[in-house]
Parts: C-alpha cells; sequence; structure tokens
C-alpha cells in the first residue's frame, strides 16, 4: 500500500476551528439544554424564527452536570442583546456564555 499522506494534529485542530466557525465574525453562545426529546429542537426553532445563519456549531456533555449538554452556536451579524433576548425566552434552557467574536 502506499501513504498518500499523514492527518497531524494541525489538521485537526483546522478541521474542528472550520466545524465551530472560529474564523468568521459574529456571536459566539453557549447554551446548556436538558438531554431531553425536542430541547435541541426548541433552540434550533429560535435560530430558524429569527431567521439567522449558523457559521459553527457543537454540542458536548456539560461538565459535571449529568443530564445536561453545552450547545456551542457561532451565528452571523446579529448582536449580543438579540440573542441574548431570544434565548431567554426558553425556560428550559441557560446561556452559558455569549460574547461577540471576530
Amino acid at each position: 500500500s502506499t501513504v498518500i499522506g499523514i492527518v497531524t494534529e494541525v489538521d485537526l485542530l483546522r478541521a474542528l476551528q472550520e466545524m465551530l466557525g472560529v474564523t468568521g465574525s459574529g456571536v459566539r453562545v453557549t447554551v446548556r439544554i436538558r438531554d431531553k426529546k425536542g430541547e435541541f429542537a426548541a433552540l434550533m426553532a429560535t435560530l430558524a424564527e429569527h431567521e439567522w445563519g449558523v457559521h459553527g456549531i457543537g454540542t458536548f456533555p456539560a461538565r459535571r452536570r449529568p443530564g445536561q449538554y453545552d450547545v456551542v452556536i457561532k451565528i452571523a451579524d446579529v448582536s449580543v442583546d438579540s440573542v441574548t433576548a431570544a434565548f431567554n425566552r426558553l425556560d428550559s434552557q441557560e446561556i452559558v456564555d455569549i460574547r461577540p467574536v471576530h
């Protein structure tokens, strides 16, 4: 067999950055949701309702919070205040971090 290429740590980190939309500007928000049917759909419905474009998204288990997940979303062309107002309407979900990113 022939070696075509080697995947390095840098390649993997670059792919992760692209997946999370690190390179573009916008608002990055981390929302904590319960591991329950419909929670992620409610979050996505809020994005759709406001017609916000997503540059990246990732989800992972919340540390020391069994049964909960943190969803990191990169949204373009919005303000921190508008994202905060929209996501605060979701009773069962909590914004754990929100910031503008460039």
